[in-house]
């Protein structure tokens, strides 16, 4: 070998590098500022493919990419950094826990019961709805 080869293999070796660098924060920069397009994708995708383990009665592996693609989804559209925000909301944390307990019984390979809950947690959430004293209190009576 020949002092060029030496010197164009370093240089090459240098130059990936550094790119490789500054693709990385390209890539942390468009994660967090959340990618509509492709989160739109991967929420209706998520949700078709839910509805088809629905109707193929509650079949595992069709429930449980449903729901990571809808998770990504929902990551991608609103970024990271909003989503954790949007769900660690005190006022609404039981919802979330409900959800995410449902979340986790679905890839643990009990679709229907995950299902429920995740059904359950959402309504929750968005309706405010409680069960206990803590929600009689809330309401007035």
């Amino acid at each position: 070998m020949g002092m060029g080869t030496q010197q164009r293999r370093r240089g090459a070796g240098q130059g990936a590098g550094q790119g490789l660098g500054s693709q990385g924060l390209a890539a942390a920069a468009a994660l967090k500022k959340g990618n509509k397009k492709y989160g739109v994708v991967c929420l209706g995708g998520g949700t078709v493919v839910t509805m088809l383990g629905m109707t193929l009665m509650f079949e595992r592996n069709l429930m449980r990419l449903g729901n990571l693609l809808q998770v990504a989804g929902l990551a991608l559209l609103m970024g990271p950094p909003r989503l954790v925000r949007y769900l660690l909301q005190k006022s609404k944390l039981r919802g979330t826990t409900v959800f995410s307990l449902g979340f986790l019984l679905m890839l643990n390979g009990r679709p229907f019961v995950g299902m429920i809950l995740e059904l359950f947690g959402i309504i929750n959430r968005k309706l405010g709805l409680g069960f206990g004293a803590a929600s009689e209190e809330r309401r007035g009576t």
